[in-house]
């Protein structure tokens, strides 16, 4: 059975791949935005990858010690391809990241709270382009994961 932190990353990918520009998620993140042109030859751009940390223990629910409250961070990188305009486009796929990731803080129900954090990073390497941001999500799970 897949972990409470397994399962949120699942649906931030499906929630990602429902995004009419992705062409596709990954589970990992890319070294430059030149590999993900890289990657069947650009025809899979725009793409997303989605990382998650382990989660940090934050305390037991309301003092069961069978319930804990962890949070962990996820990050959402984005890379594309763009010859014309690649800045607007940047800031057309960042809002829509943020919105997707904002739009149930509980991620279908699984988690406490989606809140966006300030670490964010654009990169531009013409005709590519790239962008990460990260976000807190809180949940409860028991000490099997669940």
């Amino acid at each position: 059975m897949d972990t409470k932190r397994e399962r949120i990353l699942a649906r931030v990918t499906a929630e990602l791949e429902r995004l009419g520009w992705v062409r596709s998620v990954l589970r990992r993140t890319l070294e430059t935005p030149r590999e993900a042109g890289d990657i069947a030859g650009g025809s899979q751009l725009p793409l997303a990858a989605v990382t998650g940390s382990l989660p940090m223990f934050q305390g037991s629910l309301a003092g069961n010690q069978a319930l804990s409250v962890s949070e962990m961070e996820i990050a959402v990188h984005v890379y594309g391809m763009e010859r014309d305009r690649p800045d607007s486009v940047l800031s057309e796929y960042a809002a829509a990241v943020r919105r997707i990731m904002t739009a149930d803080p509980t991620q279908g129900g699984l988690s406490l709270w989606t809140n966006p954090l300030e670490r964010q990073r654009a990169d531009m390497l013409p005709p590519y382009f790239g962008f990460s941001m990260a976000f807190a999500v809180g949940f409860v799970h028991d000490a099997a994961g669940q």
